[in-house]
């Protein structure tokens, strides 16, 4: 029995070697060794757990590479994971959709809205067919199609899917949860850009107060709330406001991320932007 499990992990480590320098899964001769391949004649129903286990192992680096920023690596697991995935379960497994969800979220991150938009669109036809339209995964791809909308100039559509998620989350999920704020931080984004300040300072207040419970003031979605109501009351004329609020977000940023990071140093511009138009 020892034997047969040190064999196991045999085989999962020479599939996962195979899987990060070639193609997906494929248990050819070259990919195993002997006593591996001996363990899979004789233990045949291995074979569907070890491609399960690398799967997933492929599907959590590519998340993994997503995060950290390495989106070429992170694309090439994806891809790798959807087509093993697509052939071991089906275009419409819930597994198969999340890493078509996944897919969509690198693409957003490339700059690639197109691609990021035919990938959720397939994402949240599957999920809506799968798990309902109200499931909190189904709900998820709705936010992304609502970003990746957004990001087009798609206002219309986005505030749509905004809503609709907003609608959902709050049902699923309750008005406080990160997940609902986070749609109601988009829509003030989208209102923002669509003109409509008032609509926008509601939405980024309930966020900000949603976020400073659930997630305490100094974390950086409550920051980002901060910046975005900084930047709303610099548009409305509210410069008081605005410096307060440009002022707590530096503060937590600098903090929290470090005087060198992006998020530090745009508070840092839009800041010296509003001494600039007030000494005019």
């Amino acid at each position: 029995m020892a034997s047969l499990a040190l064999s196991c992990r045999s085989i999962v480590f020479c599939a996962l070697s195979c899987l990060l320098s070639s193609s997906l899964c494929s248990f050819s001769s070259g990919a195993l060794t002997l006593a591996s391949r001996c363990a899979l004649v004789k233990a045949p129903s291995l074979v569907p757990a070890i491609r399960r286990i690398v799967f997933v192992r492929a599907a959590n680096l590519g998340v993994l590479y997503k995060d950290q920023g390495k989106l070429n690596e992170a694309k090439v697991m994806l891809d790798r994971t959807l087509e093993g995935r697509e052939k071991a379960l089906g275009c419409s497994h819930t597994l198969t959709l999340g890493t078509v969800n996944n897919l969509g979220l690198v693409y957003w991150n490339q700059g690639k809205f197109s691609e990021a938009e035919a990938m959720h669109n397939r994402a949240l036809e599957g999920r809506e067919k799968v798990l309902g339209c109200d499931h909190t995964s189904t709900l998820d791809t709705v936010n992304n199609l609502g970003v990746v909308y957004w990001n087009q100039g798609k206002f219309s559509e986005a505030e749509a899917m905004y809503n609709r998620a907003l609608e959902g989350r709050e049902k699923a999920l309750g008005r406080d949860y990160t997940s609902t704020l986070n749609t109601v931080n988009n829509l003030g984004l989208l209102y923002k850009n669509q003109g409509k300040l008032g609509e926008a300072e509601t939405m980024f207040d309930r966020a900000l107060e949603g976020y400073e419970k659930a997630l305490g003031r100094s974390h950086t979605l409550t920051l980002d709330t901060i910046h975005n109501l900084g930047v709303l009351y610099k548009d409305q004329g509210k410069f008081e406001e605005a410096e307060t609020m440009f002022n707590r977000a530096l503060d937590g940023f600098q903090s929290a991320l470090g005087q060198s990071h992006q998020k530090t140093q745009t508070v840092t511009y839009d800041l010296q932007l509003l001494h600039s138009s007030q000494d005019l």
